[in-house]
């Protein structure tokens, strides 16, 4: 069956499904409403209800129980059980509503697969038609293999895109649906599908210093947005943090540092929390200790992008508060893993 749903104080309304959560029917419609996981479990899509009644899935760990009392709605996650008025919060615009670029599903085949770390691969994959695919720089897409249709999120590495090549970081999660397929099964010329581009993780165009915090394949979108940065020759103030185990957990330093030739004021610094022997001459301990540590007393005029698992997000961003930085200039993309 379906419902209306309208989207107030802009009286936008499109049909949901009864088997469809409000928010990926808001992306067929060719709307984009504010979102980060798409699972539940980060809240950026929580919406008030103003009249009908949702139910929400078993993903929704991100919305608690007084929440869903008071008639909040975690929209990634909510089913309609009627026609429903949603109320946009007052910062939202009817532009926003209309995204630069929509969410399309695309063929592309397996280019290339390299395993930069133990457990990270880099893939490359191609458009298989001549309509490349356009995203922002720290978006994200979905990748499925061929007709299964089993969706996995993974955040694009390459500059922001009319391309027909794609770059990903993909972390292997043990009993992962796609880390099995990638180091048992993947091989070049595979055929895949995608989805997207989600997200609204991405450099907001102001002139603040830019701090940049990043652990494991949260290096993916973190480097998108460098390269962009690099390609207009940004003269911002940027720092880049990025916290590993040993040794073993880093790579592309090279290629980070290369960026410094289009960046004249950056800088990068890599950690390790368990450096293996005293070879290692670079910094020691909790990226968000080192951040602490290298970072000015106040961060009050600066902007932070972080990405990386929950818990290295949330410390970094008392970090940066404690710091002086405010709230709304602290953006961040929690990597969520899911096995199976």
């Amino acid at each position: 069956m379906s419902y209306l749903v309208r989207l107030e104080p802009f009286a936008v309304e499109f049909p949901c499904q009864d088997d469809e959560t409000v928010l990926e029917a808001a992306f067929k419609a060719g709307l984009s409403m504010r979102h980060g996981c798409k699972h539940g479990g980060c809240g950026a899509c929580k919406v008030q209800v103003v009249e009908g009644y949702v139910e929400h899935n078993d993903h929704a760990t991100a919305i608690s129980e007084e929440e869903i009392d008071s008639d909040i709605a975690l929209l990634c996650c909510a089913l309609p059980e009627e026609d429903l008025v949603l109320q946009l919060s007052d910062d939202y615009s009817e532009q926003e509503l209309t995204p630069e670029f929509p969410v399309a599903q695309y063929t592309v085949t397996l280019e290339a697969l390299n395993w930069v770390t133990h457990d990270i691969a880099h893939v490359v994959m191609r458009c298989n038609t001549d309509q490349n695919f356009k995203f922002s720089s720290g978006q994200y897409l979905e990748v499925s293999k061929a007709e299964e249709g089993q969706w996995r999120a993974f955040s694009m590495a390459n500059a922001d895109g009319d391309s027909r090549l794609i770059e990903l970081l993909i972390k292997q999660i043990p009993s992962g649906y796609f880390s099995h397929y990638l180091k048992n099964e993947a091989k070049p010329g595979d055929a895949l599908e995608i989805r997207g581009p989600y997200g609204q993780f991405g450099v907001v165009d102001t002139h603040a210093p830019i701090i940049m915090i990043a652990g494991g394949s949260g290096m993916a979108p973190i480097m998108s947005m460098l390269r962009q940065l690099a390609a207009e020759k940004s003269l911002r103030e940027i720092v880049f943090f990025y916290g590993a185990r040993t040794q073993r957990d880093l790579f592309w330093g090279a290629q980070i540092r290369s960026l410094a030739a289009d960046l004249e004021n950056f800088n990068y610094y890599p950690a390790l929390s368990n450096p293996e022997d005293d070879l290692w001459a670079g910094e020691v301990g909790l990226i968000t200790d080192v951040v602490r540590r290298i970072t000015p007393e106040s961060l009050r005029n600066s902007e932070g992008y972080l990405c990386g698992p929950p818990g290295m997000i949330d410390a970094a961003v008392d970090v940066l508060k404690d710091k002086g930085m405010f709230s709304s200039r602290i953006r961040f993309d929690k990597f969520l893993t899911t096995a199976g």
